[in-house]
């Protein structure tokens, strides 16, 4: 795990251990030069760098993207939490969406919850891998569970937006749109310009049938500059909603543009 960071201490330890040999020869009236023109000895050295030119070209095959990396080292490192944590949310972030078979995506969901799960095992309060599961139970519907672990999330960690953020997801998948606002107000309480949240929290006032508390929220996305289509789809349907209907053709303009 992360043997690169130790890369200038093990030279270093190399430097120590090759003046001290230089150092016990000379004791001994013994020059490295006729150590290095013994058979025996000069045979044994470089069978020594042989082995580890192999090892090291061996490994440079890992690093060939992160889930081959964290993949081959959750062989060698089978009890650290942080890698079983890297390895499922590299599947869930990355792998899952250069797939497009829905099957697939599903089944690779499920492995990354059960990476994640050993995590867990490994380290209960592992508040980081407690997000990320909740993300992939959110992918695979599976809300309860999602819940289980953001609220876990939040205890370890109440200043991270990010589980905030999804437990407000999953209140909304569960149509409860009044506790989903509720987490939304907390997360602009602990980051008032917090402007990623602004269109989920007009979405949720659409489905409790406030259009002009939407409306205010679409606004301030749009001028975050944080809208998509969806946000402009969205106010369109408040203004109709509400009556408002040229205004609701007005936004309804830039979507097709």
């Amino acid at each position: 795990m992360a043997e690169r960071f130790i890369f200038f201490a093990s030279a270093g330890f190399c430097i120590v251990i090759a003046f001290s040999l230089e150092k016990l020869l000379a004791r001994f009236n013994i020059s490295v030069q006729s150590v290095l023109k013994h058979k025996v000895a000069a045979g044994a050295l470089l069978l020594v760098a042989a082995i580890l030119i192999f090892m090291t070209i061996s490994r440079n095959a890992d690093w060939a993207d992160d889930y081959t990396l964290y993949e081959e080292d959750v062989k060698k490192s089978a009890t650290d939490a942080r890698l079983y944590n890297y390895l499922g949310n590299e599947l869930f972030t990355n792998e899952l969406q250069k797939e497009q078979d829905p099957g697939a995506k599903k089944q690779i969901a499920t492995e990354a919850v059960n990476n994640l799960e050993k995590s867990l095992a490994i380290f209960p309060n592992y508040s980081l891998a407690h997000a990320n599961i909740a993300n992939a139970f959110i992918f695979l519907q599976q809300y309860d569970s999602a819940e289980v672990h953001d609220k876990k999330a939040i205890a370890l960690k109440p200043e991270e937006l990010a589980p905030y953020n999804t437990l407000a997801a999953v209140f909304f998948n569960k149509g409860r749109y009044a506790d989903a606002l509720e987490l939304c107000h907390k997360i602009l309480a602990i980051k008032p310009n917090y402007s990623e949240i602004y269109g989920n929290m007009g979405t949720c006032y659409i489905f409790m049938k406030q259009y002009d508390s939407s409306i205010v929220y679409f606004r301030k996305a749009i001028a975050s500059g944080r809208s998509n289509a969806a946000v402009y789809e969205n106010i369109a349907r408040a203004f109709m909603a509400s009556g408002q209907v040229d205004s609701a053709q007005k936004y309804a303009a830039f979507i097709r543009h």
